[in-house]
């Protein structure tokens, strides 16, 4: 119990010590497995940002249903890196979904045969 304190004292000595000199070892692994993290400190040029620099009018939306080639018409269009889904004829929000969900899902649907050629029928219960 009386070395409590003095242990205490010295590693939070040392963290803020070695954050002075280097990033702490979990900010270098989240930057290394690319995870998106906000930091608590913004950037200078962040500042004076406004959700108007960084939004555009013309927002791509897509319906809860939509076929492989308009897909990756939209894909192709723009560079969004988030798509807003909504549910056909009442334009419901149904969620969101990124930019590399889809692509990944567009891949391993073709690498399992599940995107069937116009005109033709979907394999069912294919994995994906």
């Amino acid at each position: 119990a009386e070395w409590g304190l003095p242990i205490f004292i010295t590693a939070v000595v040392a963290k803020w010590t070695g954050d002075l000199f280097n990033h702490g070892l979990y900010d270098i692994h989240i930057h290394l497995k690319k995870v998106p993290l906000l930091e608590g400190v913004p950037e200078k040029h962040m500042l004076l940002m406004q959700a108007s620099d960084v939004m555009t009018r013309e927002v791509v939306t897509l319906d809860t249903r939509i076929a492989v080639a308009d897909l990756v018409a939209v894909l192709d269009r723009c560079q969004h890196q988030g798509f807003p889904v909504l549910e056909p004829g009442t334009r419901y929000f149904a969620g969101m979904v990124e930019r590399r969900t889809l692509i990944q899902l567009l891949s391993l649907g073709k690498k399992y045969g599940a995107l069937a050629e116009p005109g033709s029928q979907a394999v069912k219960d294919t994995p994906l």
